[in-house]
């Protein structure tokens, strides 16, 4: 699949340097690519901690080969900071969209909401527990920083800590 996006590129990408361009890339990334990766997200929305990342570095490769030369530094020629590549295309990180787009679904449809049961697996993590688990502090931190899947093997207690890093 990776070829074939990088294929989408190649024609935009043989004059960059333009913040047009860049926009357009952006866009059909947000357009074509961003809606395959999230597709059915909230049936597998629990995945691992690894995984998620994963699709948050699949994501940035694909960004950074839609804006070709613009993703790195001029005199560094290092990659731009990660939280620089979103600004530049003004695109939302996937999980935090995955969350906003839950939360909206959630508001919607005004479904009570239950609190988990002692040793509930967490594995099967279900939209009806998403309010209780904000309350708790388990899915946003206080700086308002998405980092329920950053949380080992979804744990629930505070003390267990992160896995990685949640500025980027």
């Amino acid at each position: 699949m990776l070829t074939k996006i990088m294929h989408i590129y190649k024609p935009i990408a043989v004059s960059q340097g333009n913040s047009q361009l860049t926009k357009i890339c952006a866009l059909a990334y947000k357009k074509l690519i961003q809606p395959v990766l999230m597709y059915g997200y909230v049936a597998w929305m629990n995945i691992a901690t690894v995984h998620m990342e994963k699709l948050r570095q699949f994501e940035r490769k694909i960004l950074r080969k839609s804006i070709g030369t613009q993703s790195r530094n001029a005199l560094t020629n290092h990659y731009l900071p990660n939280k620089q590549l979103y600004a530049l295309t003004e695109t939302t990180r996937i999980d935090r969209l995955m969350f906003k787009i839950l939360e909206r679904l959630i508001d919607r449809d005004n479904v009570m909401q239950t609190e988990l049961p002692q040793h509930y697996p967490t594995e099967c993590l279900t939209a009806h527990h998403i309010h209780h688990l904000m309350d708790m502090g388990i899915i946003y931190d206080e700086d308002d920083n998405l980092i329920f899947h950053h949380r080992r093997n979804h744990s629930l207690s505070h003390a267990d800590g992160l896995l990685y890093n949640i500025s980027q």
